[in-house]
Formats: C-alpha cells, structure tokens, sequence
C-alpha cells in the first residue's frame, strides 16, 4: 500500500549542497532557546502556499526530523517526523516496525536528525543529532492495517532549541468539525521527486483534506478496508501529493499565527506494485492526531503544547479557493456533506443522508427498532415488506425517524411520525409507509428522486461500472447491536450470480433483484434492511435505485464478506408512482413542521419552497410527539442557529466526490 521503503543514501559529498536553494531570512543556530519556547514559531514565517511541491526554506518547518534506521552500522533514511517537544519525535508506527513480524525495532536501530535542510549535510551549530532512548507504538496498531500508524520516539538526550530546531503545535480538538475537511496544509519531505528518486533537499508541497466519500470512490479497493475515524485523506490526485520517503511526516495548519500539526503521513496507493512506488495521482491517508489526543498526552506527559482554535484555512470545493458552485435545489441533493463505511463503516452526521429514515416498532412500554427506509415524498417511505411484518400480523404501531444521525438520542433536527398505513408491493418485496402527516423539507429532511421511467437496464451492464452508496442503523459486528450512529458504505454492483451463488436471492429473481458488494469485508448487516441504495448522477443528484431487501448470512450471522441483494427500484416504479402520485403532485396541509433556521436562512425542497417554523417539543425520557410546538421558539431558534453555524453547508457538487475517481475498480457511475 505504498508504505515507503527505506533508501540507501550515497556518501554525503560537497556536491549534494548545490542542489538546494540559498538561505533566505536571518536565522542565528547561535541564538538559542528554553524548552519553554513557543511552539508553532518558525523565525522565518513562509511566504504563500505553492500549488506544487517546491524545495521547502532553511528553516521553514524547524519541527521536521529525519529518521535513520540503522543496518550494518549504516544510517539508511527512512521516515521523517515532527518534534513535538525538546525530547519527543512523532511519526508513523510502521517506520518504526518490522513490516515482516510486528515486532517494534529497538531503540538503538534509530539516529534522528533535527534542523537539517540537505539530508545528511551538518551544518555547524544548527543541525543535531540524537539516538532514540525509547520507542511508544500504538498499542492498537497491526502491521498491514494502517489503522493507529502512529508512534512517539523519545530522545536520549534533549535537543537545543534555535532558530533551525523548534517544536509544532499539536491539534488536540475534541470535535470533528465539518470544516476539517475543508483545510488546506502543507507537508514536508524527504520523500520521491518526480524522478522517483530521494531528495536530498527538503521540499514542501501544499494539499486540500478531502471528505470521506471523495476518497472512498477515488479507489474502493485501497481505501474501504483501511479508512476510519482515526484517519483523514488530502491531495489533489493531479499528481501532486506525498510519496515514498515522506511516511512519518506531518501535514500542519496555520491557525491562530502558528503552525499546528493535524496529521500524520501514513500511506498512498502504488502506481508501480513491482517496485512499490507511490501513485502521487490518488489521495494520500493520514492519522488523524485529534483522534489520538488522550494517548499522546499519556505519554508526553506535559512536556508538550497544543493549540485550539476553531479558526481554518478553508478551501472550498475541489478547485482553488473561492469557488462557490451553486447550493442544490431540486430532490436528491444533501444540504450538508462532510465525511460521509453497515459493517466496517464510517460512521455520518446529521443531514448528510436527508433521505434515510429509521422505522421502529413501538408499544407502550418499548420501542423496537426495526429498519432503514428511505423517505420519496412528504407522505411516504419506502422500504422493504419484510420491515413491516409486524404491522399487517398484529397491528403494531410503527413510527419513523428523519432527520438525525443517532439511533436513540433526540436532536433539535429530526423528527418521529407515525406511520398510518403500510401497503406492500403485489410479490411482498417491497412496502410504502404512509405517514400521519407530511414532513416540511429543510436542510437535515430531504427526499431522494425515484429513477426515470425508462426500460430498466440489464444489470449485467452495469457490472464494474456502476457503483453506489447503502446507508444504514445495522449491526457493525456481526454479533453485536444495531449502530447507534448512521453508518454509510460505497458499493459496486457485482454479477447477480455471485448472489445467486451466495444463495442471496434465487435465479429466477434476477429480473427484479440486483447484487452489490466488495467481497472484502465490507458489507450491509440485520438492521441494514429497508435503506436504499443511491447512485449519484453527473449533475450531483442522487438517485433511489436500489433497497437492501436480502443480506448474505452464514451460520446464522451476518457474512461481512459477502454480498447485498437489493431490490430494483425501477422494477417497481409503476407501482411506487400509482401509490404515492398524490403526494408528488402538491403539499398537504398536515405538516410536521422543522424547527426554526437562523436568520434570512431558507431551504428549497423537491421542486417546491418551505420555510422553517418552530421545532418539536421533547415529550418524555425519550419519545417526541408529531405537531408543532408553539413554546420557546426563540430559545430553539438560538440553538439550531448554533449548530448549524457548526455545520458548513455543502459546496462542493458531488459528481466530483465520486464520478472523478472511480479508478480502474469502477469505470463509470450512474449510466
């Protein structure tokens, strides 16, 4: 996976000097620092962020260390790192390793270089170098997983610090604002030119942070079974990115007038597998060091500083700053996009899937969860008939939950509805809920669009070309409970006989089924049931043309490597029309209302204007009751307009997220 291999450095010579760039600014190593000193203050303050990677200042990141692994008594570059105090160095786990037994390399395998510019050249005064005393491995982190790739080195002796050799800031928010994935930052390196040879002068280059369905779709097979919560992508996949060499170094913000560091480099795709070079035209992974905040403070141990801020550098969309493409208008487009894996998810927040409904069981002492459902008008769910046994057997009432992203905890932004009817498709594949009374449209509820009344395709064509998104409340662990967060996955559709083969759906069902998957670990699981499958258009609308109606079960137990057989909407779209056309064809006058936007703030729904109201009073320990509330509207508005100035609207079209990086493992998305 690109892990960068270590290279063999040639003696040091006078002649590797004339390659780097003359000394800008007045830097004195004479000049010397207590381990007091500011973090996140270089002496010489960078100039503007380049485009493309360029050879980095004296100076300009004083934080970055070069790691040596020692073999045969000679020093082989291996990783960069970032000090973060005058006696820790951060870096990756895996450069720190045996790739071939997990074990951790003892202390004496390392030499650290600090305030180095050209690898391996002293300059007197500034540049230092130390042994490692001991090495901290994350104690969660397994070789060939990249999840927890990070480690702290600490030093035999401390470094001095001057105007080469200072420390960064960490990044120790405890909230994962949507406006992170929206940074742009610079990391440093030793790491593979364009000649796909070592530099010997440090370079920069600048990358975007990029949400985490742009980066699934950009290459499913790489990144579905390695991105987490711990972890975030950037790059510009042009060909500007981080490569062999540079594992271990760190991606840092300017925030607040210093320099804080976000993440670590942990590993890219290859573009050449046979000789394990990076592919610099896909996204990078890095750890996310927020994520780890209680561990690193565990063993730093004080002697470290961090700096919060909620102040980003932001770029907005995927072209350069300042572009605003136009807010979506019409059905199947999210308000709000963040990061957006069901079983090895990647958990979703509020109004990212506006469309997903939670539909539950309820008595007067319980309530069950039961499905997904996806809503497709004001008065209407769809989901699978199997979610709705219990309705047609024993008449229990049902309600549905929009517009939140927990399972059991209330927020200001969703809502419950009861259902007042359930109808089921003429072959019990699928069933409509009709509920009580309409929902209003806004930023976190949202109906998805219904495909074109066209013939279906045969979905043989659409294999290895198509791929889509499940959303869902199901088990993460196979044995374990429903999720009490929205989880999402990206999917590819896959031959229909795999399902047929997994004993999914049988073969005569092909014509109103299809099969979804990755086969590797990723998969939909007990609960998954009724959520839609969507697929994204080239104009950034979503479309329902899937519903998760049978997943693949081995010994009893959801097969996280298997397979997903989903009903054909299209199949079922004559059907679907004639049921809910009242409903598309105007409002109705019974609304449950959304609560009330900030001010000057309104939403456009599907093909019609709503405006907010006030939003629902809680009832209970739990439970909230459908109707408008008519008490404390300005305290309410005061609250959503809070957590709505958290949550960036979404300005980036999606088309970008997933159409321009299907890779060689999807060809084309959507037709």
């Amino acid at each position: 996976m690109g892990v960068p291999r270590s290279v063999r450095l040639l003696p040091i010579l006078p002649l590797l000097a004339v390659c780097c760039g003359p000394v800008l600014g007045a830097l004195n190593c004479s000049r010397t620092y207590d381990s007091n000193v500011q973090c996140g203050l270089p002496v010489l303050h960078p100039s503007a962020l380049p485009k493309q990677p360029s050879e980095a200042l004296r100076g300009e990141f004083p934080w970055h260390v070069a790691i040596y692994q020692i073999e045969y008594r000679i020093p082989v570059y291996s990783c960069g790192g970032s000090l973060v105090s005058n006696r820790y160095v951060l870096t990756a786990a895996h450069c720190v390793v045996n790739s071939n037994n997990g074990y951790t390399l003892s202390p004496d395998s390392f030499l650290l270089q600090v305030g180095y510019h050209e690898l391996g050249l002293v300059v007197e005064g500034c540049s230092q170098e130390r042994g490692v005393r001991r090495v901290y491995v994350h104690p969660e982190f397994r070789t060939g997983t990249y999840r927890h790739d990070l480690a702290l080195l600490e030093l035999e002796r401390p470094v001095r610090f001057n105007d080469r050799v200072l420390p960064v800031c960490l990044d120790t928010e405890e909230d994962d604002p949507v406006s992170f994935y929206r940074q742009i930052g610079k990391v440093p390196g030793w790491g593979y030119t364009e000649f796909d040879e070592v530099s010997t002068c440090l370079r920069m280059t600048e990358v975007p942070t990029v949400n985490y369905t742009r980066c699934l779709a950009s290459n499913p097979e790489v990144f579905s079974n390695t991105i987490y919560d711990g972890m975030f992508c950037a790059g510009y996949a042009n060909g500007t990115n981080v490569c062999n060499g540079d594992s271990g170094g760190g991606f840092v913000t300017f925030r607040q007038g210093r320099w804080e560091l976000q993440g670590i480099v942990s590993f890219t795709a290859l573009r050449d597998a046979e000789m394990a070079v990076c592919d610099t035209k896909q996204y990078a992974a890095f750890v996310k060091l927020r994520y780890y905040r209680g561990w690193i403070g565990s063993v730093l141990d004080g002697s470290w500083q961090w700096s919060k801020s909620d102040k980003l550098v932001q770029l907005d969309g995927d072209g350069p700053p300042g572009m605003q493409p136009e807010m979506p208008t019409d059905c199947g487009k999210r308000r709000i996009t963040t990061m957006p894996l069901i079983v090895n998810g990647v958990r979703s927040v509020a109004g990212e899937w506006p469309w997903h409904a939670a539909v539950f069981a309820v008595s007067k002492r319980s309530r069950e969860y039961r499905c997904g459902g996806t809503l497709v008008s004001q008065r209407y769910i769809l989901t699978a008939a199997s979610c709705a046994a219990d309705w047609h057997h024993r008449k229990r009432p049902y309600v549905v939950q929009l517009g939140q992203h927990q399972l059991w905890e209330g927020s200001l932004t969703g809502r419950e509805v009861r259902v007042l009817g359930v109808e089921s498709s003429g072959d019990s594949t699928l069933a409509l809920l009709k509920l009580e009374v309409s929902v209003e449209y806004d930023d976190y509820i949202q109906p998805i669009c219904l495909p074109s009344a066209v013939p279906a395709r045969n979905q043989t064509d659409a294999v290895g070309e198509r791929i889509g998104l499940i959303a869902g409340y199901g088990q993460t662990d196979p044995d374990g409970d429903p999720s009490a967060y929205l989880q999402a996955a990206l999917m590819p559709i896959v031959d229909s006989g795999l399902c047929v083969i997994y004993r999914i759906f049988d073969k005569h069902e092909e014509h109103r089924m299809f099969c979804a998957g990755h086969g590797n670990g990723t998969n939909a699981c007990r609960g998954d049931q009724g959520g839609g499958f969507y697929e994204v258009s080239p104009q950034g609308v979503w479309t329902l043309t899937g519903v998760i109606g049978k997943i693949n079960l081995y010994r009893k137990r959801c097969d996280p490597y298997g397979y997903v057989g989903l009903a054909n909407v299209l199949h079922y779209l004559e059907w679907i029309a004639d049921r809910v056309r009242s409903a598309l064809a105007g409002a109705v006058p019974d609304t449950v209302q959304p609560p009330a936007g900030p001010k000057g703030h309104h939403s456009k729904g599907c093909r019609r204007k709503h405006h907010h109201h006030g939003s629902h009073k809680r009832k209970g320990g739990g439970s909230r009751e459908s109707g408008s509330s008519e008490d404390s509207n300005e305290s309410r508005e005061r609250s959503i307009t809070s957590s709505v100035k958290n949550v960036m609207q979404a300005k980036v079209d999606l088309v970008k997220d997933i159409h321009g990086a299907a890779g060689s493992t999807v060809k084309k998305i959507f037709g």
